[in-house]
């Protein structure tokens, strides 16, 4: 028969399709299978890095946390007169290192001591308590760094106390350093000495220098000139280390050692260990000024946790398709010598239903591994509240099990709710649209979590559903939460910074108030011609003295926002005739050219505070002049659009790049580490930067060394200037006339705490024939019974006891019942007070008083008529 010949013949042909099927899935299921594990190897290694990661930054966090605990200290140091053994001893014992800080032996202070000096600080320390301190070793040596303090004082800690940090070679080159480089440095490794002869552990020392207070330590030469001493922190490496890595390092070898190699005679941290690891890596660690060098690797119960049942799972399953898809194919070929055609048919239906079955089981699998191996919490709820699914890392989250989540409904969860996450939720599923918000707080479970959570609405068979994809980032949280400590803490040392300024200046303003008051005294009196010249050339220093006090006076005016410009029309070529008069014969004297240039056939007007533009082109005309050795000034203006721009150009040495962003700071100066007086202050371009900011506009500093300088900013033309421009030159007030005849007869009551200024008012105000009482509070002169008739009041601000300045003079004008000739004077430059005082209602003068202004003043109050008369 033709047929079943023919039949036959295509079954002969084709019987060896099963075989080739089955040699084709298994190789198939083969390379799956090595993907498999190549895949689960891959995310092992993954895992294995951020463990690395993750103990390196733990290190390093916990290092540097130690380092700002020494800060703490030397603050705290800074901030103290004079810093004894118990107190030291109080501050250590309230941080309670032993509990808070494991793996800090001890903290300790190590003063500089001459050699000089030695036999005194034995001694000293021997009266503090200690009869048996010595500086060991002995032997005499040119300086010496004994351990004064230790804190806390145990049996092992006292063993280090009087060792001379300076007679070790490895603690000398690093706290010398540390001294030059003013920050925090770590030793090498070493045996500290508080351990016992028998098995000490390896440790290290972390040493921070102290300065001694209120002396300068901006340059390597100031820093050695004026150092105190050292505080330094003890730690042992396998304490430090077990305190910061707890759980992190099981299943990870970890070996630390000293410098940049993993050399075994440097090793400071764990044991040797000869087991052939899957995964190993070098890290380098650069921590506090010092480089360790970390290896890790892989321990066997680290490597047998790899997860193989994705490739178990994958050969299990294709083998048995394989298999399947042969018998498929053998039936199929049987099938067909029956009926070839009906056969053909039903294998191609069989084929595709295969196919989408397999395409299916696939798909399924990988979405189930994506939903195992995912490390973000990932569920799947119902709009209106049941859970229909929850992956194990969404459990974990949460702190409960896949199956008790499965039971949540998040419309009835009083977590969700108390949370904000019920509202969220809705929120996703009414807009369509994605939300993602970070939630803190505790789960249903009781776990207190901080996480990153994302609600997204998707519709699951023509369903509507919403998705909860949830990320651990407590760390996130932590870091923000440090931030914001450091910045509350550059914040309080800021405000410290500035009472401490504040008291500073008030201190230093009073000797020499009381200085300028003897020298006015002293003029008053008959004296021979060498002695006058004696006294002009302390009124001299004294008046140079003042200036640079009135500048920083500006600066805290500046800073209180106490200066309000007033706005008026000023002609350019006004102001250049101006600077010409005051810093042309000043430039010739030093040999310079001193040029200005701006148009001749416009007239430039400006709308600015004339007081203000004086201001900033004095400071930037004479900071040219003076730091110019040869060459020539040019001072120029030229209009740029509805603006001029005004430059100050100089031949001088130029201003290195580095600088540049800094020559505006308070006390800033290039090239004076000894703060010469000819110099300044360094606060004339912080004014300009604060003045020029007050305008709405801001300075611009170009510079090449060698070459010479240009400094620049823009201003404001005027859209209609006044008729009548006020020259340049104009004062706003008239300089101050003496006219010392005006205290004859009159009676003055002067209030001053400070002994040395109230004589020196005393005898000034007696010197031109007044009658003065003084008192030293404002009790004392409330309770006196003749400061009725008194002719003026001469009060200061800060007073010895409850009542200040201002209050005195409101008490002495409310007990007589009329307006009162007074004057306030102050040495409280700060800004708080600067903004105080424009409530009072009478002329406040800053110490070192101006005498000639303060005649003026009480002058203009006698001659000014009372409320109630006529003029």
């Amino acid at each position: 028969m033709p047929e079943a010949a023919a039949i036959r013949g295509e079954y002969g042909i084709g019987r060896h399709a099963p075989w080739m099927v089955l040699a084709v899935s298994l190789l198939v299921t083969l390379l799956l299978w090595q993907s498999a594990v190549q895949s689960a190897i891959q995310e092992q290694r993954i895992e294995f890095e951020f463990r690395v990661s993750d103990i390196s930054d733990r290190i390093h966090r916990r290092i540097t946390y130690y380092e700002q605990v020494l800060h703490g200290v030397r603050a705290f140091y800074l901030n103290q007169h004079s810093m004894e053994r118990g107190e030291f001893g109080g501050y250590i014992s309230a941080l309670a290192i032993e509990k808070n800080f494991p793996g800090i032996q001890a903290i300790s202070f190590a003063p500089l001591i001459s050699d000089a000096g030695k036999s005194a600080h034995v001694g000293a320390m021997r009266r503090s308590g200690l009869p048996a301190y010595a500086i060991k070793p002995e032997g005499r040596r040119p300086a010496y760094a004994p351990v004064a303090y230790i804190e806390p004082l145990n049996e092992r800690n006292a063993r280090v106390l009087g060792f001379d940090n300076l007679s070790s070679p490895t603690r000398k080159a690093t706290i010398e350093r540390a001294r030059d480089e003013d920050r925090a440095i770590i030793s090498e490794m070493l045996v500290l000495k508080q351990e016992a002869a028998q098995a000490p552990q390896v440790g290290f020392l972390m040493f921070l220098p102290a300065f001694r207070r209120d002396a300068a330590h901006g340059t390597v030469a100031a820093r050695r000139e004026n150092m105190a001493g050292w505080f330094a922190a003890a730690f042992r490496m396998d304490d430090l280390l077990d305190g910061a890595l707890e759980r992190r390092a099981e299943g990870i070898d970890i070996g630390i050692f000293d410098g940049g190699a993993a050399s075994e005679p440097f090793r400071m941290y764990g044991v040797p260990r000869y087991e052939k690891s899957l995964y190993s890596v070098v890290v380098p660690i650069e921590i506090a000024g010092h480089s360790w060098t970390m290896q890790l690797s892989s321990l066997p119960e680290f490597e047998e946790v790899r997860d193989g049942s994705g490739a178990r799972n994958t050969a299990i399953a294709g083998v048995l398709l394989s298999l399947l898809l042969s018998a498929v194919t053998w039936l199929l070929m049987r099938d067909r010598m029956r009926a070839l055609y009906s056969a053909q048919a039903i294998g191609r239906e069989l084929e595709m239903r295969k196919l989408a079955e397999h395409k299916t089981r696939d798909l399924h699998m990988f979405n189930e591994a994506i939903l195992e191996k995912s490390p973000s919490g990932i569920a799947v709820f119902m709009a209106n509240g049941p859970c229909v699914m929850a992956n194990e890392a969404y459990a974990r989250a949460i702190g409960g099990t896949v199956d008790e989540v499965l039971q949540q409904d998040f419309s009835i969860n009083a977590s969700w709710r108390r949370n904000g996450l019920f509202d969220y939720a809705n929120q996703a599923l009414a807009s369509g649209l994605a939300i993602r918000r970070d939630i803190e707080g505790e789960t249903s479970f009781g776990k207190k979590v901080v996480v990153e959570c994302t609600f997204a609405p998707i519709n699951v068979s023509g369903n509507p559903h919403l998705l909860l994809i949830v990320n651990d980032v407590s760390d996130r949280a932590e870091a923000r939460r440090a931030l914001t400590d450091s910045m509350q803490q550059l914040e309080e040392k800021e405000l410290a910074k500035t009472r401490f300024l504040a008291a500073a200046g008030h201190d230093l303003r009073q000797p020499v108030a009381a200085a300028s008051l003897f020298i006015d005294a002293l003029k008053l009196t008959e004296s021979t011609q060498h002695q006058q010249e004696i006294i002009k050339r302390l009124d001299q220093s004294m008046a140079t003295f003042n200036g640079l006090l009135d500048a920083l006076l500006n600066v805290s005016k500046l800073d209180a926002g106490m200066i309000k410009p007033e706005y008026t029309s000023i002609n350019v070529a006004e102001i250049f005739n101006w600077l010409e008069q005051n810093f042309a014969p000043m430039a010739s004297e030093k040999g310079l050219g001193f040029r200005l240039y701006f148009p001749m056939r416009e007239a430039l007007v400006l709308r600015s505070d004339i007081g203000l533009v004086k201001s900033i082109l004095m400071n930037l005309v004479s900071n040219a002049v003076k730091f110019t050795p040869g060459g020539a000034i040019l001072v120029s203006a030229r209009r740029r659009g509805g603006s001029v721009l005004l430059q100050v150009w100089d031949s001088g040495p130029g201003i290195p790049p580095e600088h540049i962003e800094h020559v505006f700071d308070e006390f800033y100066q290039i090239n004076n580490p000894q703060r010469e007086r000819s110099s300044g202050l360094g606060l004339g371009l912080a004014i300009v930067k604060r003045a020029l900011t007050l305008l709405g506009s801001k300075v611009i500093c170009r510079s090449r060394v060698g070459q010479g300088t240009v400094f620049e900013f823009r201003l404001p033309l005027d859209a209609s200037p006044d008729e009548r421009l006020p020259k340049a030159g104009d004062a706003k007030e008239q300089p101050d006339v003496v006219n010392e005849s005006f205290a004859q007869g009159k009676r003055f009551v002067v209030v001053e705490d400070d002994a040395l200024v109230a004589q020196g008012m005393v005898n000034w105000l007696e010197g031109m024939g007044g009658e003065v009482k003084c008192f030293h509070s404002a009790e004392d002169a409330l309770r006196h019974a003749n400061i009725d008739y008194a002719d003026y009041f001469i009060a200061d601000y800060m007073l010895g006891g409850a009542i200040n300045g201002i209050q005195f003079l409101n008490m002495v004008r409310h007990k007589l019942g009329k307006p009162i000739n007074a004057v306030l004077v102050t040495g409280d430059t700060s800004a708080a007070f600067i903004r105080h005082a424009v409530d009072c209602d009478w002329l406040v003068l800053h110490k070192p008083i101006n005498t000639s202004k303060l005649i003026s003043a009480l002058s203009a109050q006698g001659l000014a008529p009372k409320p109630g008369t006529s003029s």
